[in-house]
Formats: structure tokens, sequence, C-alpha cells
């Protein structure tokens, strides 16, 4: 039987996994729970199975077995739970479609406690694994890599996910590892691909027997960090690799976002929920169908295919190299890019300091806010670039191209200390002394909240102008 100890594809299930250590799971089993089993399992399968002729041929077929005698001897509650698996597997072939051991018939007395109980373990489970997120590191050649072992709901998830997108998220190549994830949420998957598409992308759909309608889901528009629409994606992918983490998988090949490394994957589609039918026994319901935009279909029963076929044990070697050389191709691309930016950047900045020495000064100030606000966009500018070009100018005499430039600067950058500093100096150069005091003023105010090491020469720069100010 399919394990599930990282798959938490129900709720219900992960609870009772919880707490089956306080279970005596080996306690034999009766002919009447048996049959009790049998009897409300097959007409759940009947009234909720997404596919309604399959359900009516798997109680056919279950009932007949077990008239037969076919379970007869199967008095362990896991034997049973696996056999009755099996059987249904084999009429359905439907691999979400499994029968768990829950418990034991209910004590006496049971403990009031022990719903606490179980959703405490059950967050030590989500906590110990990182919510699924197991391993991050950056590799040689600036190449990320991301193992997710399970896919646990957003709610609980999505702190984890941000913060280890935030740690990738200056990769230049990224292989996130799928080959231990046997699924579970998929509110997690979508929202995790939200950070490598440019906008909102429609990835599956759901047929949903019980409303007979189809929903489409697509990837999260607004996630808690950098995008990364252009990075090159690995995909590592196991015969385990199952459920909602095949989903990622069959997304990024139909989508043409990646590439992906490893073996087939386990084959699981159809999404559902688990239901408790006996005191003992539980049974996953598969209740909806996906459907895929591109393909019109899904992986049921065929899983999804690497485009690069090896060993599990393998892929990462594999893809390895391969991140390496689409991580250097990015980033020669980006380089050859921002040389072309800076070199227009730089014909741009030298026609406004023309401006500036003709005196078109407000000319020169619109043509230098377009072009500072277009850097920083494009990411040819930022914070320390601008200040070191505003220090350039006035070491050059520049003075009103420098106050320019850094007065915009510290508009860009309300928060940076430094920025304020800067733009005191230029102030001091054209004799505003007021609004030279205070930017060092509020530099002293922002190096203080920030633990700058430069504070104390703000603090100097301040006092100094001060002093200008009590001596008139």
């Amino acid at each position: 039987m399919r394990k599930i100890v990282h798959s938490f594809i129900g709720a219900f299930l992960c609870c009772a996994a919880a707490l089956a250590q306080n279970q005596v799971e080996n306690a034999t089993l009766t002919g009447e729970e048996k049959a009790a089993f049998i009897e409300k399992a097959v007409q759940l399968l009947v009234d909720k199975y997404i596919f309604t002729d399959v359900a009516q041929k798997i109680e056919k077929e279950i009932k007949d077995k077990a008239a037969s005698g076919a379970f007869d001897q199967l008095t362990n509650p896991e034997r049973f739970a696996e056999r009755l698996t099996q059987e249904l597997q084999a009429i359905s072939h439907d691999k979400h479609m499994v029968v768990f051991v829950t418990g034991n018939p209910p004590s006496p007395s049971p403990d009031p406690a022990a719903p606490l109980l179980r959703g405490f373990k059950l967050q030590r489970v989500y906590k110990d694994d990182n919510c699924g997120f197991s391993k991050i590191e950056k590799l040689e050649g600036n190449v990320g890599y991301l193992a997710v072992i399970a896919c646990l709901p957003l709610s609980e998830a999505k702190e984890y996910a941000d913060l280890a997108m935030k740690y990738l998220s200056g990769s230049d190549a990224l292989i996130i590892d799928l080959r231990e994830n046997e699924g579970g949420a998929k509110d997690i998957i979508h929202y995790l691909l939200g950070y490598f598409f440019e906008k909102t992308t429609h990835l599956n759909s759901f047929y949903f027997r019980k409303y007979d309608r189809t929903v489409d889901f697509h990837s999260s528009d607004k996630v808690g960090g950098k995008t990364m629409p252009d990075v090159s994606l690995f995909v590592l992918t196991s015969r385990r690799t199952f459920s909602a983490a095949e989903e990622f998988a069959y997304d990024i090949q139909t989508l043409k976002r990646g590439t992906l490394v490893g073996e087939t994957t386990g084959g699981g589609a159809n999404p559902g929920r688990g239901f408790p039918v006996t005191d003992r026994f539980a049974l996953f319901v598969p209740l909806a169908k996906a459907i895929n935009p591109v393909t019109k279909g899904n992986w049921e029963g065929v899983g999804v295919i690497p485009e690069i076929k090896c060993a599990a044990d393998r892929a990462l070697d594999t893809a390895i190299p391969l991140a390496r050389e689409a991580a250097l191709a990015r980033r020669e691309k980006m380089e050859r890019s921002f040389r072309e930016s800076m070199a227009a950047t730089i014909a741009e900045m030298k026609a406004i300091d023309r401006l500036f020495d003709e005196g078109k000064i407000q000319d020169a100030g619109k043509k230098l806010e377009e072009v500072l606000s277009n850097g920083i966009k494009n990411g040819s500018m930022n914070e320390g670039v601008i200040t070191q070009y505003g220090r350039d100018q006035l070491g050059a005499g520049k003075t009103l191209m420098a106050y320019a430039l850094l007065k915009m600067n510290a508009a860009s950058y309300p928060n940076s200390a430094r920025a304020r500093n800067v733009l005191g100096e230029a102030c001091e150069r054209l004799g505003k002394m007021e609004e030279a005091l205070e930017s060092y003023q509020k530099a002293v105010i922002l190096g203080t909240e920030s633990k700058d090491i430069q504070t104390d020469t703000f603090i100097e720069n301040r006092d100094r102008v001060k002093l200008q100010f009590k001596d008139k």
C-alpha cells in the first residue's frame, strides 16, 4: 500500500496516523466488521466516486469476492486494508483509492483530550519537515536547489515557501526535487508555481461530480517574494512522485516552463478526500478528475514522463550540469543586456549634463527623473549606483546635477540613511544649509534605527551644520 507519511492527502487521515502509536493495530478483525466495512465502502464509492460506472463495477466485483470467501482469512486490520486497496485499484486503476486503518473500536471511556492531541502531533509532523520544504541550498554555478517532500496546505506552508524562494531568488537556474514527494494539498502547488510565471496562468482544471461542473485553477497572481519567470527550471521525479507533486511536474511540462529529469511518476491525477467508514477503517475517495488546458487529459494511470529519463538516484547528478549550463547562458545574456542598457544610460546622462550646463534645469530634471525611474525598474540602477554617480558628479564640480540625482535617490529609497547623508553633502555644496541639516538629521534617525555602522559620521555631519547655524 502506498505510504503517505509525507503526502497529507487528507487531514482526517493525517490525524489518524499521528495517533496510530496509541492504537493496538493488530487486534483481531471479526467477520462482521469486514462485512460492515465492505457494504459501507462500496456504497460510498457508488455515491461519490468520480466515475459512476466504475463504482458500480467495484460494488459488484468486491461483493462477489466477499461472498466467495476471498477475505475470510484476513483477521489483521492492516493486511485487510492492504488487500482491499489492491482489489479496488485493480478494478478502478485509480491509485488514489486507498483503504486506511484509523484505529480500533472506541474505548468505553474515550480521552476527551484526544482530538487536541491528534492536532498537536500533526502540527509537530508539519514543523519537523519544515512544512515539506526539507532542503534548500545554492550549488556551484549559482544553481539553486530545493527539495519539496510534501505538499502541505497553503495555510501551513506559505511562510516556508516564501522563505525558500527568497533564499533562491538570486539563482540563475533552479532544480526542484520532487522525488520523495507523494502529494497532498494542491493550493501550495498553485502558489509555488506563481513564482515561475510572469502573470497568472491557467494550470489545470477539475471536473467535480458532486457539482457537475468544471473549475479552473491558476498560478497565484500574488506571491510573497520576487518572481522568477525567466529562470531555467529542472524538476526531478521518481516513481514515488504522486498526486499534487505530479501536477506540479505536469504543469511545468505542458506549459514548457522547465525540463523534467528522472523516472515516470506514480500516475494519480484524481483528487479527493478521506472518509471514515467504520470505527477501524477509512477510505480515500477520488471526487474529481483533472483536465489539463493544453493536453485536455491528465496523467492518471500513466504518470508524467520526463524529457530526460534516468534512474531516480541519478536524477540530481544528471540535472546539475544542465542547470549550470543554463545558468551560465542566462548570466551572459543578462551581462550583455546590462552593458547595452548602461551604454544607453551613459549617453542619456551626458545629454542631461549638457542641459544642466545650458541652464535648462527644468528639462534636465524631467529627463533625469525618467532615466532614473527606468533604470531602477529594469535593474540597471540601484541606490548604490546612483549614490556613486552623484558623488562622481560632486567631485567633477557638477553640483546641480549631483543635487538632482541625489535628491531623487533619497526619494526612491526613503529608508536609506546613506542616501540621506550624501544628499546632505550636495545640499552643503549648494549652500542649502537648512535642507542639508534636515537631510543629516534624517540620516541619523534612520542610521540609528538600522544600526548602520556609519551613524557616527552622520552625527558628525549633522552637528557640524548645527554649529554653523549657532554661529549665525
